[in-house]
């Protein structure tokens, strides 16, 4: 982070570096500031000895900093004593939770996710406007790989949503991978993107005038993945591309022609639960891969393509037949990223172009 950006993002999983970062950053842009205001805005609510120790361990942490810390785990609108300071905010995910699952008189109740998400962002906003710089922590919690349901479902969707709104408002975004900064701002913004792509099919339809022309998406849960690729699909369109195919979700037209398979063999007395049967639809993703590609060559159709990479992530599952999904996943996304001219991984709502 350098003086005069007015907002930074940083992301990471668990133990990536994410909050060490952060500081440090503050730090820096303090010194650059010739400030001496230092502000650690805690969002962390102190409920259970898990939490007091990792409270504990980031006051120790940031010990000797310089840092005035600040306890607020909700209502960051009401925070009016950090004019022209460089503040850390940590974190973004605490922060969600702490607004959408409220604390009262010894209990719990959920907010709607509309509030919630208000909430937090006035907050944001507040603290861009009333600090000289602020630098905000938010965790990745969408590539873990499990199956989400109920408040739980709730929270992760609406994290994925202020992360993405966050990014939007940020100058900069920096992703924490163990411990390595990866700038992520800088990739295509979604309107810039369209008239980079209209040049770039213009140079491939000279040089690639046969193969089909596909686009590549994947990305964690809720990151905006179906979205820019329908803002590609329409500018692709409105270049004159001819026909455009959205396919989304194609990790689940994989699931779904494992599914019939393991049915048909159900049928004929097949033991989908010994290995040496199972094999029999183990290239399943790929074989799934290779025809839509051909599909596309066939109708001379441009297509965007959509796979999540939730499938693949996260601790290898316990039953047989994910652990194959999984595998069949993985082995689709080779198979259509070797055949893209684009590939794209989507976080926060920012487009990262791999290819």
């Amino acid at each position: 982070m350098v003086a005069g950006m007015s907002f930074e993002l940083v992301i990471g999983g668990a133990a990536s570096g994410k909050s060490e970062y952060a500081e440090q950053a503050a730090v820096e842009v303090a010194a650059q500031l010739k400030t001496a205001d230092l502000v650690y805005i805690a969002t962390m609510a102190a409920r259970d000895s898990e939490s007091l120790r990792r409270i504990e361990d980031h006051r120790r942490r940031r010990s000797g900093r310089g840092f005035r810390t600040i306890e607020k785990p909700t209502d960051l609108s009401a925070i009016d004593d950090i004019d022209g300071a460089v503040v850390v905010l940590e974190d973004l995910s605490n922060l969600t939770a702490n607004e959408l699952f409220v604390y009262e008189d010894g209990a719990f109740f959920e907010r709607t996710p509309e509030l919630a998400l208000e909430k937090v962002l006035d907050g944001i906003d507040h603290l861009i406007m009333k600090s000289a710089c602020l630098i905000a922590v938010t965790n990745d919690i969408f590539e873990d790989g499990g199956m989400l349901e109920g408040s739980m479902l709730s929270y992760t969707k609406l994290l994925g949503e202020i992360n993405s709104a966050a990014a939007l408002r940020a100058d900069r975004v920096t992703e924490l991978v163990c411990g390595t900064p990866v700038s992520c701002k800088y990739g295509y913004k979604t309107e810039e993107a369209g008239a980079a792509r209209e040049k770039a099919a213009c140079v491939r339809d000279e040089e690639e005038p046969h193969p089909p022309r596909i686009i590549f998406i994947t990305g964690g849960f809720c990151q905006g993945k179906t979205a820019f690729a329908r803002s590609i699909v329409s500018s692709l369109k409105m270049s004159g591309a001819g026909h455009v195919m959205l396919v989304d979700d194609f990790h689940h037209s994989i699931r779904q022609a494992m599914t019939q398979m393991m049915n048909r063999g159900s049928e004929t007395g097949s033991d989908f639960s010994c290995s040496d049967t199972i094999t029999e639809y183990k290239c399943c993703g790929r074989e799934c891969a290779h025809r839509l590609i051909k599909g596309l060559c066939g109708q001379d159709y441009s297509a965007v393509v959509v796979i999540s990479a939730l499938p693949c992530s996260g601790p290898v599952p316990i039953d047989q037949f994910e652990r194959s999904w999984r595998d069949e996943v993985g082995k689709a996304c080779q198979v259509i990223a070797m055949y893209s001219s684009e590939v794209y991984r989507m976080l926060c709502g920012i487009p990262q172009r791999l290819k």
